[in-house]
């Protein structure tokens, strides 16, 4: 029995219905689930399944048509707008698959802009920044603008962004559909480090295997339906899973790719 502190969120019996002309889509249905501090809950279904949506519903955007959405022990659908975006500001981080970067802004200025938001003093602010962007392997960028960048620079720099704060929930949609192999790896390994270090739970809309390695919960979703464990537990996932990373890796310690043409990828891992 885990302790109440320990809940970030709670979805009871949640459906999202989405009405257009005469017909009704329902996104999703009757989802039930826990995510607690500590660990990492992955939700594996293709395009179209309703993951998208199920997160949308966990960060407030949107509300459930029926059931109920908890977050940080409150129900939001009590709480009016501007309650919502201080919890989104404070106490959650997002990366979306459209990356929602500020073209007016460089590189750097769009990862601290979350931690300016809190008032947070500029000066640690870029201290933060600059590490995430050596983490990430973009501290070259540091003064570019969005517009200058690769499809992937602009994935990562959207994933330091949303980890700048040290969320306690992190809501990522296809975090590495946009990465070559490695980098994909190490995006996997930061979110890793953000549920270890900082206590974060990391919810994962994707259809990448890569993101079953590290999730202490795989859930599967299907035409809005959920499978799978609903309820988490304390020390689940990311922080605890020496073993089984060993397990995993095998004799050889390497996890490999499961490329068409047999090749192989290493499981890259962040420093501490």
């Amino acid at each position: 029995m885990r302790s109440p502190e320990a809940t970030v969120f709670r979805m009871r019996n949640a459906s999202r219905n989405f009405t257009h002309g005469a017909g009704v889509t329902h996104a999703v249905r009757g989802a039930t689930l826990d995510g607690v501090s500590g660990e990492v809950l992955v939700l594996l279904g293709p395009s179209g399944s309703g993951k998208t949506t199920l997160l949308s519903m966990l960060a407030g955007l949107i509300r459930p048509t029926a059931g109920s959405v908890e977050l940080f022990g409150h129900d939001i659908s009590g709480l009016p707008p501007q309650a919502l975006q201080r919890l989104r500001a404070a106490r959650m981080g997002f990366i979306f698959q459209t990356f929602h970067l500020f073209d007016v802004l460089k590189v750097e200025e769009n990862i601290t802009l979350v931690q300016r938001f809190n008032r947070v003093e500029r000066a640690p602010a870029k201290r933060r920044a600059k590490e995430l962007m050596e983490i990430l392997e973009i501290d070259r960028l540091a003064g570019k603008y969005p517009s200058e960048l690769s499809h992937g620079e602009k994935q990562r720099v959207a994933i330091a962004r949303a980890v700048a704060n040290r969320p306690e929930l992190l809501l990522a949609d296809e975090p590495t559909a946009s990465l070559e192999w490695n980098q994909g790896l190490e995006v996997v390994a930061l979110l890793q480090r953000c549920a270890r270090e900082f206590g974060c739970c990391v919810v994962c809309a994707t259809h990448d295997l890569r993101m079953e390695e590290v999730a202490g919960r795989v859930l599967r979703i299907t035409d809005g339906v959920l499978t799978g464990t609903a309820e988490g537990a304390v020390g689940a996932g990311i922080g605890s899973d020496a073993d089984a990373e060993k397990k995993r890796a095998g004799d050889g310690g390497t996890i490999k790719k499961p490329a068409p043409q047999d090749g192989t990828g290493q499981y890259v891992r962040i420093p501490d």
